[in-house]
């Protein structure tokens, strides 16, 4: 089986449309999203002319067989994820201003402040409102975890900037917990990907890979237009082989 992953489009529905066009011409037989279709700031993108929200979350409802929610998507439809209650947050979370947020937070949470609103229709809001923190895919008897981020912030609601391998402990455990041999990430709009094993964290550029048989994180880039390179993942399960192409 052929999947393509695709993650973080943040209402750029130019470049989305790009590569679900370069995915139909791979033959890929699903397509799975990784989180944040929301999430637009002038701070970080330049195509506010042509950004659509509720055509990118369209078009993830009609392509993709998988979702999960992102950051940006937990936020906009003010749900209450895991890290929010293990971090002790108050339940009122939304209603607090911009400066009790940041207090309360201690700055370890993204607070958005600067983001627009995307004025979605019900239907897509609700869609964003039922997505899951994470999912778990059997596919030819091997589990498979998609996710947004890294457990414990599956979703990516923290300012978690990880660069050792302890920081990935607690997702391998994870992992193994679910008899997961490959987990697919995303979040941090890599120029190319991240390959994580438990020894190891290596960046890798757009290209071929053939993947091990054995425990391992791949952080996939992101498909929004920005500063660094955009781009997408294809993963042959069968070959065992992962093509990152870059948009």
């Amino acid at each position: 089986m052929k999947i393509a992953i695709i993650s973080d489009i943040h209402e750029d529905v130019e470049s989305l449309k790009q590569a679900l066009h370069l995915i139909e011409k791979e033959k890929c037989d699903e397509i799975f999203f990784l989180g944040d279709s929301v999430g637009f700031s002038n701070q970080f993108y330049d195509f506010e002319a042509t950004k659509n929200a509720n055509e990118c979350i369209d078009l993830i409802r009609t392509n993709c067989k998988l979702s999960v929610a992102g950051n940006h998507d937990i936020y906009l439809t003010q749900r209450f994820p895991e890290i929010f209650i293990q971090n002790n947050l108050p339940k009122n979370w939304y209603e607090l201003s911009y400066t009790e947020q940041l207090v309360l937070s201690r700055d370890k949470f993204w607070l958005y402040q600067e983001e627009d609103d995307p004025q979605l229709s019900d239907e897509n809001f609700n869609f964003l409102k039922e997505l899951p923190e994470y999912k778990i895919m059997k596919i030819d008897n091997i589990n498979y975890l998609f996710s947004h981020f890294i457990y414990p912030d599956i979703s990516g609601n923290t300012k978690a900037n990880l660069i050792l391998k302890k920081d990935y402990y607690e997702h391998f455990d994870f992992m193994a917990n679910n008899d997961c041999l490959i987990s697919f990430t995303a979040h941090r709009h890599i120029p190319g990907y991240l390959s994580i094993f438990r020894n190891k964290i290596s960046y890798k550029d757009f290209g071929t890979k053939k993947l091990k048989n054995k425990s391992q994180i791949i952080n996939c880039p992101a498909v929004v237009s920005s500063s660094r390179k955009s781009g997408f993942v294809i993963f042959d399960t069968i070959n065992f082989e992962l093509f990152v192409i870059n948009l």
